[in-house]
């Protein structure tokens, strides 16, 4: 039997198979951690706007299932490089590192400032801190929502305007 280009065909193949194998990652840049950052940054549309885990100031709207009322200040910010969360709780302002990525992670201590602060802001900071102290994961929605799912609930937020 008689082999098309001299037999060489199957040889020619083969290559271009392992090469179009060996590109196929060609498209990743940046470091692990850039990579990560940027498949852990669960976009959602809200009012037209692609929204991120990482992409700025959140305004906390929900905290362990309980809407907060309109005189709450509560906000986060999400830098995922940094695997840092930082923002303010109603009353003090808060920071907080973790381990992994959005999608599994490990929270350390949760630190703050210490101000005493009249009524709704304790009530409210001491269910944010409660909350934090859990968070195992967090991603933007399908209605563009931040939410930190954590052990002991979670915390929603809408992006800042």
């Amino acid at each position: 039997m008689k082999y098309p280009l001299g037999g060489r065909l199957l040889p020619v193949l083969l290559a271009s198979t392992v090469s179009i194998v060996a590109c196929s990652g060609a498209g990743d840049s940046g470091t692990a951690d850039e990579n990560a950052a940027k498949t852990e940054s669960k976009p959602a549309t809200s009012t037209g706007k692609t929204l991120t885990v990482d992409q700025g100031r959140w305004v906390v709207t929900r905290v362990g299932g309980k809407a907060l009322g309109d005189g709450s200040s509560g906000w986060l910010e999400v830098d995922l490089a940094g695997k840092r969360i930082t923002g303010n709780a109603g009353c003090n302002n808060f920071f907080a590192s973790f381990e992994g990525s959005a999608d599994s992670m490990t929270m350390g201590p949760v630190g703050g400032t210490k101000k005493m602060c009249p009524g709704e802001a304790m009530v409210l900071e001491t269910a944010v801190y409660a909350v934090l102290a859990g968070v195992s994961r967090m991603y933007v929605d399908g209605e563009g929502q931040l939410v930190l799912e954590g052990k002991a609930g979670n915390i929603t937020a809408s992006a800042a305007e």
